[in-house]
């Protein structure tokens, strides 16, 4: 009796299986990417621990949905998939790591996932976190985001830039697009740019901010930029007081004022 159960057990679930594959090998079957959480929040960490959280892939279609890429925003974050095909109805899970070396207080990032789903082919998650900042002050070694798998984002972007294209490379990350506000302060603000004049301004962009993780970005100090390239910066952040804010070599929209 318990052989023959074993039996039509092992033939139900070949016979689920052979419907399957055949569902999802029909013309007309298609992929369909389901992430229901597109903010991932790693909460609060020491400093010299690596965060770690996950999200979900699924897929809702019929037919098998293929991982092409997942494709971090900075090379301090790693996104590894347990698989790279899903099966119609399965999931799986993504592991993302945060190297917290050089960060201090909030952060943002984005895993950007592109799969074979034809309506939507990319989606955007955020992977948002704290590196808690000792009472004792400064100490971050913040430059290292200047160097290794960090300097393709923080530093290398920056070459042969100034002004406004220099801002949205290696500025905008943290200090959101034109200054606009993100994980760090906002710049673009006429109470900040009335309360603070160019050399203040020049100071914190060469030497950076102790106990924080805004770094020294002087060359002198171990950064990517020269000196030409921190008065184009200089200047692009006293040119927004007046209410302006360049854009993509074309247009304006309001700035501070």
């Amino acid at each position: 009796m318990g052989f023959h159960r074993t039996a039509l057990l092992f033939t139900i679930a070949v016979l689920s299986l052979t419907q399957s594959q055949a569902a999802a090998d029909r013309p007309d079957a298609v992929p369909r990417v389901h992430i229901p959480q597109r903010i991932v929040d790693l909460g609060i960490s020491p400093p010299g621990l690596k965060p770690s959280g996950k999200f979900i892939i699924g897929n809702t279609g019929s037919a098998h949905l293929n991982i092409i890429e997942l494709k971090p925003s900075c090379g301090c974050t790693v996104a590894e998939p347990e698989t790279k095909t899903i099966a119609p109805g399965d999931e799986v899970v993504v592991a993302v790591t945060i190297d917290p070396r050089g960060k201090g207080g909030s952060y943002l990032k984005t895993v950007t996932v592109e799969t074979d789903d034809p309506e939507e082919p990319v989606v955007e998650v955020v992977i948002t976190g704290e590196v808690s900042i000792t009472e004792h002050g400064e100490t971050l070694e913040r430059s290292v985001i200047f160097t290794g798998k960090c300097a393709s984002c923080h530093a290398e972007p920056a070459s042969g830039k100034k002004g406004e294209p220099l801002f949205e490379a290696v500025c905008a990350m943290c200090h959101g697009h034109y200054g606009l506000g993100g994980p760090a302060a906002r710049i673009n603000d006429l109470k900040f740019l009335e309360s603070n004049d160019d050399s203040y301004i020049r100071a914190t962009i060469e030497n950076g901010v102790p106990g924080t993780s805004m770094p020294a970005f002087a060359e002198d100090a171990g950064g990517p930029l020269d000196a030409a390239q921190i008065d184009s910066l200089v200047e692009l952040i006293r040119w927004w007081e007046q209410g302006y804010v360049f854009k993509d070599n074309r247009s304006y929209i309001r700035g501070a004022r």
